[in-house]
């Protein structure tokens, strides 16, 4: 599965960057990339059974029953003009919103409660963009993710044609089952 997952993350690079050079990469936003990675799942694996939205997880992978939980989380540095075309102000920068979504994504990975479900990924693309004047950047908030404590997790840098963007995939340990119960975390 995490095989299957790098190559097809390589390819939507290559077409998240092909789409970026039409409409700019501002306006490519996460389901867009998602649906990049699900066609290049199935073009290399048709028995690949694909579902999205699946009990609030980006994407379920199944594929003879080998089953993958797929979060996505994809940050770019959005730009909004008024209709004479000014500069009015940023939206979706990097933050403190920004960060605690990402925990609190990589929290609901680890806690799946369904034991079926063996492989858990989370999938960050983020614009590494020197030129934003803002406190916060996303390359300064994900290129180290040591923070986050993913020590017991598997790291892997997809290579992406696009210069100032980043894609990581990070499969995602699960917590100790005997601290589960009923899908609740026992301090």
């Amino acid at each position: 599965m995490r095989d299957l997952l790098i190559e097809s993350l390589e390819s939507a690079m290559v077409s998240l960057q092909k789409q970026a050079q039409l409409v700019e990469l501002v306006n490519v936003d996460e389901s867009t990339f998602r649906s990049f990675v699900m066609a290049e799942i199935q073009q290399r694996c048709a028995r690949a059974r694909l579902q999205t939205e699946w009990e609030r997880i980006d994407l379920l992978i199944n594929v003879d029953n080998d089953f993958a939980a797929v979060e996505f989380k994809f940050y770019v540095h959005r730009r909004h003009f008024d209709l004479t075309g000014e500069f009015v102000r940023w939206k979706g920068c990097a933050g403190p919103k920004n960060t605690r979504e990402f925990e609190t994504c990589l929290s609901k990975l680890r806690r799946l409660h369904w034991p079926e479900i063996g492989n858990r990924f989370l999938v960050l693309v983020y614009e590494n963009d020197n030129t934003v004047d803002r406190k916060f950047r996303f390359h300064d908030a994900y290129d180290d993710l040591t923070e986050y404590e993913v020590h017991g997790d598997q790291l892997f840098v997809i290579r992406s044609p696009l210069r100032d963007v980043t894609c990581k995939l990070l499969k995602v340990g699960q917590l100790d089952s005997t601290k589960l119960v009923d899908g609740v975390v026992l301090s």
